[in-house]
């Protein structure tokens, strides 16, 4: 599973799940998890530009304290030639949902970066993805000479599960905490098979799933039962959270799993499954 991927979904993660309810003790936090991340991101409100979330790699990279950073407009942290190419990126993103990167130049340290947009939708909101990568040789102080596997590691250590498949549910990625909440000794024992052997979806789940897949909106709680691989375990109660990345050349999903523990007396109904307000 590239470690590209593993780092968008992070951060469609981070803006799909609210901060105040992403608490894992005693692991990572989905926000612990974005603001240690190394790479740039910025968070930005798709109708009217202003950052809503910055990591403190962007506020290193920009050369702008946090404080200064969230609130204002995202585009201030770009000289005035540079401008004019964003706000064309911007409008790219806004018809199809994702931009590639092009070239510009920092206001305050007149540094080349480039830049990367998509677009998160999260009914009724709308959020811009900026990733941010300096052109040049040397990273900037204390930044991880590969970012992505960087994150990778975030997530293998995070106490939550965290899963990533196809748009037909196959499994490409698990993280350590998953492979425990459903029985094999190690996440290898789960890549490669279909995440309904342990997880029920039912139909109004996939509906919503494969509507994520088409336009963006996150999915933020469906709530259903987590089978063990031990038919003596019993099942669990679980949260997760859905993200996608629908940009080729490999479309998926991210699954945030949390543990809400034994299943107990669960409704006979089925899964509550909602998206966000």
């Amino acid at each position: 599973m590239p470690v590209k991927r593993l780092t968008q979904l992070l951060r469609a993660l981070r803006v799909a799940k609210d901060p105040a309810s992403a608490a894992m003790s005693p692991g990572l936090s989905i926000a612990e998890l974005y603001d240690a991340s190394p790479e740039a991101t910025l968070i930005i409100d798709a109708t009217n530009g202003t950052v809503i979330e910055a990591n403190p790699a962007s506020a290193e990279l920009l050369c702008r304290p946090l404080e200064r950073l969230v609130g204002g407009p995202w585009l201030g942290a770009f000289s005035a030639t540079s401008v004019l190419a964003l706000t064309k990126l911007e409008s790219v993103a806004h018809a199809t949902g994702t931009a590639s990167p092009i070239r510009a130049v920092l206001r305050d340290s007149e540094r080349e970066v480039d830049v990367a947009l998509s677009l998160v939708r999260s009914p009724p909101a709308e959020f811009l993805l900026a990733h941010i990568t300096a052109t040049d040789a040397f990273p900037a102080s204390g930044a991880a000479a590969d970012p992505g596997a960087a994150a990778a590691e975030f997530l293998a250590r995070a106490a939550d599960g965290f899963v990533v498949t196809d748009p037909g549910l196959k499994i490409l990625y698990a993280n350590h905490a998953f492979a425990r909440l459903v029985g094999p000794k190690s996440s290898a024992g789960v890549v490669g098979k279909s995440l309904t052997r342990w997880v029920e979806f039912t139909q109004e789940d996939m509906t919503l799933l494969t509507r994520q897949m088409e336009t963006r909106e996150a999915v933020s709680a469906i709530r259903t039962s987590l089978k063990s691989s031990d038919a003596k375990a019993a099942p669990r109660r679980v949260e997760l959270t859905a993200v996608a990345v629908p940009d080729e050349p490999q479309r998926c999903f991210g699954f945030w799993v949390t543990d809400q523990g034994e299943a107990g007396a669960e409704p006979a109904s089925g899964p509550d499954v909602r998206g966000e307000p």
